[in-house]
C-alpha cells in the first residue's frame, strides 16, 4: 500500500480509529470525536496550529464546512483514522498512475534497471560469498 500523506486526504471525510480530541487555535479540546465516527471532510492540513508546540501535524476541519465555521484540528498519530475503501481506491490509483509516469519518463531499461537492480546485486554478492565459504570448507 502507498504512504498515506496529508494532502492526499483533502476534501475526503475520514473517521476515527480511537478517540480523538479535536482542538481549536487556541489548544482548548472543542470536540471528542468517538471510535467509527465521523471526523469529518478534511478541509486542509497544517505542520502546526498552535505555535508554542512542537507536534506532528494536524487535519483541519470546519463544524460547519459550508460556511467554514469554527474550525478544529486533530493530531495525526498512527492508527488514529480509518481509511474508506474511497480512500484506499483513490491511493491504489495514484500510486498506479505514478508508476506508469514514471515508466514513462524513466524509459523501461532505467525503470526496471532502478527498481530490480538492487535486489539482483544483493542476491549475487549473497551468492559469491556461500560460494566462497563452500569453497574454503572443501578444500
Amino acid at each position: 500500500m502507498p504512504s498515506l500523506t496529508a494532502d492526499k486526504l483533502i476534501n475526503k471525510e475520514v473517521f476515527a480509529a480511537k478517540q480523538l480530541n479535536g482542538i481549536n487555535a487556541a489548544g482548548k479540546t472543542v470536540k471528542i470525536i468517538y471510535p467509527g465516527s465521523s471526523a469529518g471532510i478534511v478541509y486542509s492540513w497544517l505542520s502546526n496550529p498552535i505555535a508554542s508546540l512542537k507536534s506532528p501535524p494536524y487535519l483541519m476541519f470546519y463544524d460547519d464546512s459550508i460556511n467554514k465555521k469554527n474550525p478544529y484540528y486533530i493530531k495525526i498519530e498512527n492508527g488514529a483514522f480509518k481509511l474508506s475503501d474511497d480512500i484506499k481506491k483513490t491511493l491504489n490509483e495514484q500510486t498506479v498512475e505514478e508508476e506508469k509516469q514514471k515508466l514513462a519518463d524513466q524509459g523501461p531499461i532505467v525503470y526496471y534497471f532502478q527498481k530490480f537492480a538492487p535486489y539482483v546485486i544483493g542476491t549475487i554478492i549473497i551468492l559469491a560469498i556461500i560460494k566462497k565459504k563452500l569453497w574454503k570448507t572443501k578444500i
